[in-house]
């Protein structure tokens, strides 16, 4: 399936979120269970939404559900139809108002042609508290070439004065949970104070855009940056790849302070390449709004908020299949990763329900608990 392949990859490059489930893999299993065109099917673990969209491709009807508000976020935003066209003048629509602003955040000048202009991003060194900026990375728009090259003592004071700046818009201020190792206390300690401000300028400039699901879609290239702009954003060659095992919020030695508004750019366009596929692939997905109202009209899908041990829908057994995907104890910590995304949408996070304390918890609790949900579902 290799036209599978390529949307997973796609959509994997085009968010930051952990543990993605293959599509070809899933639609493969929807077949050899029998899952036919129009069968009702639960996925109460969405997170990143390749399960729900491989069920929409099988052409199954969807329920699907996550107790992070933020994988619920990006698998509604994924999966709704937008209109490219349109889709780009909103892009424009920030672009005319905060574009050239936040690139001069970044003003530098080339060490080949000695332009000045601004930088793709700067490295630094150094402890988080005590770092400094060490190089430059430019993709110099007078002569055309591209350079990454140390600072000289005077850029270097220059790039620290301007990564000091304070943001004159709102920002979220959220603790990091205690259960995290960071050396910080906040998530927006995690950046510079020029991208921080940066940040808050586009999210801004975001929050004007209408109608809401362009704004939305807008939010989730957004949020999908936050990450490569921290200082947990470790250099490329060091990166976990997208899709599989996630960046943690350790701040390493070496880290990259990148451009927010280039970053923002690269994220929009992944997220395009994404609907792209998708529109052509499941075109005029019908989203309800209610539960009730994907019962009575026979919609496509419905997402939702939910505890995959006590979900707020009685499918009864209409459902063909359950698609289970539970967080391991090991695993990824989920919630703490995700909320540095959420904080910035105003997202309440319930990580005591999350929080798997113990491998025993873990192989007893789920088991036990959804073992009512599957049993109901079960066919006579």
């Amino acid at each position: 399936m290799p036209d599978e392949i390529n949307l997973f990859t796609t959509i994997s490059r085009s968010h930051w979120y952990w543990g993605r489930k293959p599509i070809a893999g899933i639609m493969q299993n929807l077949s050899a269970i029998g899952v036919r065109e129009g069968d009702l099917v639960v996925d109460p673990f969405c997170g990143g939404g390749t399960p729900a969209i491989a069920m929409l491709l099988h052409g199954a009807r969807v329920i699907a559900g996550d107790l992070n508000p933020m994988a619920v976020f990006l698998t509604k935003t994924i999966v709704r139809p937008l209109e490219i066209s349109s889709l780009f003048s909103a892009f424009e629509q920030v672009r005319q108002n905060v574009a050239e602003t936040i690139e001069n955040h970044y003003r530098t000048t080339c060490p080949l042609c000695l332009a000045v202009q601004p930088a793709s991003g700067f490295q630094w060194k150094g402890p988080l508290h005590h770092c400094k900026p060490v190089a430059v990375k430019l993709r110099c728009a007078a002569c055309k070439k591209r350079s990454f090259t140390p600072l000289s003592p005077k850029e270097v004071d220059a790039q620290i004065r301007a990564s000091r700046r304070r943001p004159a818009e709102w920002y979220p201020q959220r603790p990091i949970p205690a259960t995290m190792s960071t050396p910080v206390r906040y998530y927006h300690e995690l950046f510079t104070g020029r991208n921080l401000s940066a940040l808050a300028r586009l999210y801004a400039a975001i929050q004007t855009v209408r109608p809401d699901s362009h704004r939305d879609a807008l939010l989730y290239a957004f949020t999908a940056l936050l990450y490569e702009c921290s200082a947990t954003d470790v250099l490329k060659d060091q990166r976990t790849s997208p899709g599989s095992s996630a960046m943690g919020l350790n701040v390493p030695d070496v880290w990259m302070e990148n451009n927010v508004w280039r970053a923002f750019r690269d994220r929009f366009n992944a997220f395009v390449q994404c609907k792209v596929l998708l529109n052509s692939r499941i075109p005029g997905v019908r989203i309800a709004g209610s539960i009730e109202e994907f019962a009575s009209k026979r919609l496509d899908i419905f997402v939702c908020r939910a505890d995959a041990t006590a979900p707020p829908y009685a499918p009864g057994k209409e459902v063909k299949f359950v698609f289970l995907d539970p967080p391991r104890p090991s695993d990824i910590d989920y919630m703490g990763l995700s909320e540095l995304w959420g904080a910035w949408l105003s997202m309440p996070f319930d990580h005591r329900s999350a929080q798997l304390t113990s491998s025993q918890r873990a192989a007893d609790y789920y088991p036990s608990r959804l073992h009512g949900m599957l049993a109901f579902c079960k066919r006579d």
